[in-house]
């Protein structure tokens, strides 16, 4: 964001780690997600500069170069990665956030396969793929809305449980026991660090997000960490957005980005795609308070963080008491129902049936109008 650094690239540059998040992301928006067409992109990054800031490659890691290479000839892109114990780098924890929109989709022990999948493309060794199980969970908890607290010792929970029904090695599971352990939060932060090295990256943009307040702290604490500093941030940046929301990150750091209306748009159309759209025939039956909680949990969740959550639920609860409801939207419905219901949950007691009811029949409104048919309930 300074410009001339260690490669003397313009302001705004981004590097290897952005260009294979990019590759990832755009292989999700394809028909059917293809292990092929991702190793394909890699090889046209490393070829022709595809998605790169400024039309060539100036930056890659010795495993991912000779990953890549292999991925020309190899039959089975899922075994072109490195498995040796030093070809342990960050270069698949580093790009591997996007995979959380189609991991959410699956019960958490049936995630490992894709992740093991997509991580051995560069990186194939047990520690690479632990790190990027690890790290895709967290992620998955911080989209749920969970606190950043609560989504850390949730995962250890989760990635234990799965580790011991994989049988995985203990003196493997041992590298992971600052995080597991649950106290990775209370190290000194002389005792992190920013190196290349996937546990390192790993610890790292754990302790940054759990001591920090602000995306921006985060970030500036990953790469004051130094040594590797655009992959700590990297992979610190993305968990640190997901929690503390997309608007936290400062203005003046987008507005310098390299070719950000193409990454705008690029993370527009997974939110389209990755977006469940609500139909006139998902809606129940006005009454059934019961099968209204299954809809607003199937069909709307908490947005990057709680508080953004809570503030839109609240803001929409006011419109709809002051009866100004003509410009809200089906899924700001949902999502006012969706923490109703929560809030019910946790604080005890049984749900208001006439709230439920004014949510179920203005969705019922606004998409009999949207689709053009009659409102069965009117």
């Amino acid at each position: 964001m300074i410009g001339n650094g260690t490669y003397n690239q313009p302001k705004g540059t981004w590097s290897d780690d952005s260009t294979m998040t990019f590759c990832l992301a755009e292989t999700l928006l394809d028909e059917e997600f293809s292990l092929r067409k991702l190793s394909n992109r890699f090889i046209n990054w490393v070829d022709w500069g595809y998605w790169t800031p400024h039309g060539e490659l100036f930056d890659i890691g010795n495993t991912t170069h000779s990953a890549i290479d292999r991925l020309r000839t190899i039959e089975k892109p899922e075994l072109a990665g490195g498995t040796g114990v030093t070809e342990n780098g960050n270069g698949s924890l580093m790009r591997i956030l996007p995979l959380v929109l189609e991991t959410s989709k699956l019960p958490i022990s049936k995630s490992w396969e894709l992740i093991e999948n997509v991580s051995s493309l560069t990186h194939r060794h047990i520690r690479s793929i632990i790190s990027c199980y690890y790290y895709l969970n967290y992620a998955r908890l911080l989209m749920q809305g969970q606190s950043k607290e609560n989504a850390y010792e949730i995962t250890n929970k989760f990635v234990s449980d799965e580790l011991k029904k994989r049988s995985i090695d203990s003196d493997e599971i041992k590298h992971f026991s600052r995080l597991l352990n649950g106290t990775i939060q209370n190290l000194e932060y002389e005792g992190l660090r920013g190196s290349g090295y996937v546990v390192h990256s790993l610890e790292s943009s754990i302790w940054c997000l759990l001591n920090s307040e602000t995306y921006k702290e985060a970030v500036l604490k990953a790469i004051h960490l130094g040594e590797d500093t655009d992959t700590t941030a990297a992979i610190t940046g993305g968990i640190a957005a997901l929690n503390f929301g997309s608007n936290s990150i400062p203005t003046e750091w987008l507005e310098d980005l390299v070719k950000f209306e193409e990454i705008k748009t690029l993370a527009n159309k997974l939110t389209e795609k990755y977006t469940i759209k609500i139909r006139l025939s998902d809606v129940p039956e006005i009454g059934n308070v019961s099968a209204a909680n299954k809809f607003a949990h199937d069909f709307s969740g908490y947005r990057s963080t709680f508080k953004e959550t809570a503030k839109a639920a609240l803001d929409t609860k006011k419109r709809i008491e002051a009866n100004d409801t003509e410009t809200i939207s089906v899924d700001e419905l949902a999502e006012s129902l969706f923490f109703y219901f929560r809030a019910v949950r946790h604080g005890g007691g049984d749900a208001d049936r006439d709230l439920v009811n004014t949510h179920i029949e203005l969705i019922k409104q606004k998409l009999a109008n949207q689709e053009g048919m009659p409102d069965d309930n009117s």
